[in-house]
């Protein structure tokens, strides 16, 4: 099941907070105590970048991203401390995302990074992970906030895990054009599969003699995605392979 990101115009004492923070921050309406507030002083002279504060029946960690010249190495940055939030914060329902820093996309990045370390594959599993953290809420009160290409990159990630995690056994190239019918479905691609007659009438040599070291027939799966009010008239093409079986790579790998 696929992590839930939503936006949350309010804030209870229920709330599990990640507060998205810098040095100057002012925190005071989120009433820690002199205590509380005496060890996060300490923490962020230690240069931290998460600092979390138990208050037993919830859990407040401040997030404080080291600045990177890069901006795409500052975003994977905040992604990674995303991960360390997940452990931190996995034997909780759900979490609340407060910016208080100046970089707005970074609510999301640190999201993505909880959502994307948050993942679990339990189907043939006898003892299942059980995964707690279902929601991640992030705090927005602006009503043109919209969160859906964010769930979309989640969405996507998880689908292509749990396509790379089945095993090759329950994975046949046909269940694999079959996973392609269903998710244009749900995105509004159209989707055209060649079956193996169609292959050969089409003279594909080249998938033809891959196929030979598989039992299973091939198919070729074409997806395309033509929106109205497209921009750009020329069409990106993106072309790949879906080999489901082992050819011999594997057994190079390390384990």
């Amino acid at each position: 099941m696929t992590t839930i990101i939503k936006k949350k115009t309010t804030i209870s004492e229920k709330d599990n907070l990640i507060i998205i923070c810098n040095k100057k921050s002012n925190l005071s309406k989120f009433k820690l105590s002199n205590q509380e507030m005496k060890f996060v002083k300490s923490q962020i002279k230690d240069n931290k970048e998460i600092i979390t504060i138990n208050q037993y029946d919830r859990l407040i960690s401040l997030v404080l991203p080291k600045k990177e010249g890069n901006k795409y190495l500052h975003c994977e940055n905040i992604r990674i401390l995303g991960d360390q939030i997940c452990s931190i914060y996995s034997e909780k329902k759900s979490l609340l995302i407060i910016n208080l820093d100046k970089q707005e996309s970074a609510s999301t990045l640190l999201a993505e990074g909880i959502a994307l370390s948050n993942y679990t594959y339990n189907k043939h599993k006898t003892n299942k992970k059980k995964k707690i953290l279902k929601s991640i809420y992030i705090y927005n009160k602006d009503k043109e906030y919209n969160l859906n290409e964010i769930q979309n990159i989640i969405n996507a990630v998880y689908l292509t895990r749990d396509l790379i995690n089945e095993p090759f056994s329950h994975l046949t190239a046909k269940d694999l054009s079959k996973e392609a019918i269903k998710s244009g479905k749900i995105t509004g691609f159209k989707t055209t599969v060649f079956n193996k007659k169609k292959i050969k009438s089409l003279k594909m040599g080249g998938l033809l003699a891959v196929n030979k070291g598989s039992l299973d027939e091939p198919t070729f799966t074409i997806m395309e995605w033509n929106p109205k009010n497209a921009k750009n008239k020329k069409p990106l093409i993106l072309i790949g392979k879906g080999i489901v079986y082992d050819t011999g790579g594997l057994s190079l790998k390390p384990t």
